[in-house]
């Protein structure tokens, strides 16, 4: 979940949008730098949220905002340089859902647990995901322009999905 969030619509989306779309490169970077703002308070949002409203159901919201606004993103490209701002900044919010994951991580792992085995492999798959992702998707998009929203659709599911499995502090 945090790969399809940050590294496909925070990283890889600019030079999607520039390489497929042909939108003009300043205004991708800068949709790109509006986008990564709301990212940034996406997370305080979610981190607040799951504070107030509890784990499932920030996650429920923010992976399923995530599912719409990425598809609906995607889906309208290359759109008028408006849109473009507003779907991707919106996009970029719900990308911050994506601090609900070490969220369920620390509170599913007592520390001696997470300062072990669980912190190197979550960061080994973090690695391992980051960089399998473009690839993945520069394969994809040979046969589907709409690639990186079924990709971080297909995520958001898992991610509402796993909300759904009982947790002992969730």
């Amino acid at each position: 979940m945090l790969t399809a969030a940050i590294v496909v619509v925070i990283l890889f989306t600019p030079a999607y949008l520039q390489q497929i779309h042909h939108v003009p490169a300043p205004l991708a970077l800068r949709a790109n730098s509006v986008a990564t703002f709301m990212f940034a308070l996406g997370c305080l949002f979610f981190g607040w949220s799951n504070d107030v409203f509890g784990t499932r159901a920030s996650m429920m919201v923010g992976f399923g905002g995530l599912l719409a606004s990425s598809y609906e993103f995607y889906a309208r490209l290359p759109g008028t340089p408006d849109t473009l701002m507003v779907l991707y900044s919106i996009t970029g919010f719900f990308v911050g859902a994506a601090t609900m994951v070490p969220i369920v991580a620390v509170r599913l792992f007592p520390a001696p647990v997470r300062f072990s085995g669980l912190s190197f492999s979550y960061n080994v798959s973090y690695a391992i995901f980051g960089g399998l992702t473009p690839i993945i998707l520069t394969v994809w998009l040979r046969t589907n322009p709409m690639a990186p929203a079924y990709y971080v659709g297909g995520l958001a599911l898992l991610g509402m999905a796993l909300a759904l499995v009982p947790s002992p502090k969730a």
